[in-house]
């Protein structure tokens, strides 16, 4: 029998904390259900430590407050958070002089995200070289009337790159493909020495496509595809990317091909529960074994929760 350990900013006791994290999410987020709230105020940064005395307890996520709820019956307050991308996401760019809206020119994509997380009050960034220069000619890039989020979005998504905050509130733009890739950082199995708890296996073709249309400023179109052993000959799922950001034809053509490797499989996803572990984060790859299932070799974890009441398990599904 494993004894609960956790630590959560101000000291404060829980009855239950769920953390949710997501590689299709903006934010992760974190509920947590507690007797007093004590002094914790709404905008305070919170951080969630998770774990067994047994073995190891760390950190898992560290947000800001967003609502305070009270419950007269059962007689307890929900505090609910989320990670330092909700600045992002709640922050709208709108210029004082609305005839110059905010603009950059020559631009990498990093710097460009990185000037747009400024813009929300994000200064803890890294970004990995794109490799990719915007609005090299007289054409600026433009933002006004969007949230910073969804600007940042359509800049990822050009080449079909991703934006994520860690658990220690650091956000990073990387290359990172909703697929396993490197080394497993754990494994999981079924059986009397298994980990285990649960597990379902899902194929289908919902989200495969294996045709991308680009369309970029003025003129600017380029079009992918290729044949997929899981449709019908001749037959094609379409995906549009349609962006004034894209100025080349070269960014163009680039972004549809990017794209096409991202989309163009099957999507192979299990769901499992386990023990709780609170080194596990959503974008990491995992190795899975159970025959019933036919699952087997490396998966990606698309999302995760980590839930803690009277036990501490964490809940995942997994993608190929």
């Amino acid at each position: 029998m494993r004894t609960l350990d956790y630590s959560i900013t101000g000291g404060l006791e829980a009855t239950e904390i769920e953390i949710f994290e997501s590689y299709g999410q903006p934010t992760a987020r974190c509920s947590i259900i507690t007797p007093d709230y004590g002094a914790t105020s709404l905008g305070d940064t919170i951080e969630v430590e998770l774990g067994f005395d047994e073995t190891s307890t760390g950190k898992v996520f560290e947000g800001i407050v967003q609502s305070i709820n009270s419950e007269r019956l059962p007689g307890q307050y929900v505090i609910e958070s989320n990670d330092i991308l909700i600045r992002a996401v709640e922050h709208m760019i709108v210029s004082t002089n609305l005839e110059e809206p905010w603009r950059r020119f020559d631009i990498s994509m990093e710097d460009l995200v990185r000037d747009l997380l400024l813009e929300a009050g994000i200064a803890n960034y890294e970004g990995d070289v794109s490799t990719f220069t915007l609005a090299t000619g007289e054409t600026p890039v433009e933002f006004q009337f969007v949230f910073s989020m969804d600007a940042i979005n359509m800049v990822a998504g050009i080449i079909a790159w991703h934006v994520y905050a860690d658990q220690d509130g650091k956000v990073w733009f990387k290359d990172i493909k909703a697929a396993p890739s490197g080394a497993a950082v754990a494994t999981y199995t079924v059986g009397a020495g298994g980990n285990l708890v649960m597990i379902t296996r899902n194929t289908s073709t919902d989200n495969l496509r294996n045709k991308v249309m680009v369309f970029g400023e003025g003129e600017i179109a380029s079009v992918a595809s290729a044949a997929s052993p899981y449709l019908p000959a001749d037959y094609y799922k379409t995906a549009v990317i349609s962006s004034v950001l894209i100025d080349s034809q070269w960014m163009s053509d680039i972004s549809a091909s990017y794209n096409l490797a991202a989309w163009n499989k099957l999507t192979e996803t299990i769901s499992v529960e386990a023990l709780g572990d609170w080194e596990r984060h959503a974008r990491q790859t995992v190795t899975v074994t159970d025959t019933f299932t036919g699952s087997s070799g490396n998966w990606f974890i698309r999302d995760i929760t980590h839930s803690m009441s009277s036990s501490y398990v964490i809940r995942m599904n997994l993608v190929k």
